[in-house]
């Protein structure tokens, strides 16, 4: 059975899934299943959904430990098409040496995600964190509901 799910996962043909519904009992019933799965919409999708107003939303200064970090969400369409970082840790080397990979890490999550709700980039925690959260209050502004 779980040769099963991993070859449906990998996108393994209808005739492959098939020849192995025959010999594991159930099998079938777990491709139906996991086709009803993969249509329902994931958080991703939601997000996705979720629409904004058009404009720039910025949000506020969040601490970061080594300095301050603000964002400004870019929208077109309904949709985040840029994050533009306003302020950031930059007074050392190390400091600009992580944010000058990690911002722009974050800034593609964010675009891809449609949301603020992404994964901090291992080495910048303190920065990905405070990006997170201006980012979340910008969003939440510019949230068309609200």
């Amino acid at each position: 059975m779980k040769s099963f799910t991993r070859a449906a996962a990998l996108g393994a043909s209808v005739t492959a899934i098939c020849a192995t519904a025959a010999v594991t009992p159930g099998a079938a019933q777990l491709y139906s299943a996991s086709k009803e799965r993969d249509a329902a919409p994931s958080f991703q999708t939601a997000a996705y959904l979720e629409r904004y107003r058009d404009g720039r939303s910025t949000g506020p200064i969040s601490d970061a430990y080594y300095g301050v970090v603000q964002v400004q969400a870019v929208i077109r369409g309904g949709r985040v098409v840029a994050v533009n970082v306003l302020r950031h840790p930059n007074h050392s080397g190390t400091s600009r040496s992580i944010n000058s990979r990690a911002l722009p890490q974050l800034e593609q999550e964010v675009i891809s995600a449609q949301s603020a709700d992404v994964h901090a980039v291992s080495g910048a925690t303190l920065t990905s964190h405070a990006f997170i959260r201006s980012l979340s209050e910008a969003l939440r502004h510019a949230k068309t509901n609200s």
